[in-house]
C-alpha cells in the first residue's frame, strides 16, 4: 500500500465499479480509480450498496484492476481514449 499523501495531483484515466457476485461476500463492493503513474486507488464497502468504506492506494494498472479478486464482476467501466494504464 502506498502513502495516502501520494494522492494529490493525481491524474485519473479511468474508473472500475465492481460487485462480489455473492450477495452475502466480502467486500460487497470496490470502486477503483486508476491513475496514470500505474497505481489505482482502491474504495471497498464491507456489504453491498453500503455507504461505510475503507479506502487505500496501491501500484496496478487497469489489466491488474480488471483481473483482481476473481470473486468480483465487473459492473462498470471506463477510460480515457488512448490510456494504456
Amino acid at each position: 500500500m502506498l502513502e495516502l499523501t501520494a494522492l494529490p495531483g493525481k491524474t485519473i484515466t479511468g474508473v472500475i465499479y465492481k460487485e462480489n457476485v455473492d450477495p452475502d461476500g466480502s467486500p460487497g463492493s470496490q470502486l477503483f480509480l486508476i491513475f496514470a503513474d500505474r497505481t489505482n486507488f482502491e474504495i471497498l464497502t464491507s456489504a453491498r450498496h453500503s455507504l461505510g468504506f475503507a479506502g487505500s492506494l496501491w501500484p496496478g494498472d487497469l489489466e491488474h484492476v480488471r483481473n483482481y479478486m476473481s470473486n468480483m464482476r465487473i459492473l462498470f467501466d471506463s477510460f480515457r481514449r488512448g490510456s494504456s494504464s
